[in-house]
């Protein structure tokens, strides 16, 4: 009898999602989501690669890797053009009809200004990204709100040249 409510206790506990370590509550849930690019419908475009986004709850922060190619070619941090070179989370849950995407995604309730505005990516040469950015302040949102989220790729002109669904 006793070894069969151990066993049950022990799988219960294995289904927990909360590890406790020196005190501290740790989650074993993921904070990142990931979006496969591919073209944005009607682009003419070749881009393709990932967007990976880590959530920091805590501090609100996100963490915006970005590994893609056939992007716009030398972008950089420095574009000035409204969406030149960005990658941002927009509204829509599709990337399959350009006019369900949307614009940018944030908590207008509790953010005054679009956080996507100056969130920009930097290219070689060739359209190569490997980039990280810091997202100080985040969209206002964590990983769950943001699952399912179009992820959109600006040239230089600010045009959408890339999409893909947080997953």
């Amino acid at each position: 009898m006793f070894s069969q409510v151990l066993l049950i206790a022990l799988l219960a506990l294995s289904q927990c999602s909360d590890v406790v370590a020196g005190g501290k509550k740790k989650s074993r849930k993921a904070r990142s989501l990931v979006a496969e690019i591919g073209p944005y419908p009607g682009s003419g475009s070749d881009v393709g690669g990932t967007v990976k986004m880590t959530f920091d709850e805590k501090s609100g922060k996100v963490i915006i890797a970005c590994d893609l190619h056939d992007a716009e070619e030398n972008c950089s941090t420095s574009n000035t053009v409204a969406n030149g070179c960005g990658v941002h989370i927009h509204e829509g849950l599709t990337c399959n009809t350009m006019t369900m995407v949307g614009g940018h995604f944030w908590n207008t309730a509790t953010l005054d200004n679009d956080p996507w505005a100056n969130i920009r990516y930097t290219s070689d040469g060739s359209g190569n990204v490997d980039d990280t950015i810091k997202m100080q302040g985040g969209d206002g949102y964590g990983k769950d709100i943001n699952f399912a989220r179009a992820v959109v790729i600006h040239d230089k002109t600010g045009s959408r040249i890339g999409c893909g669904l947080l997953e």
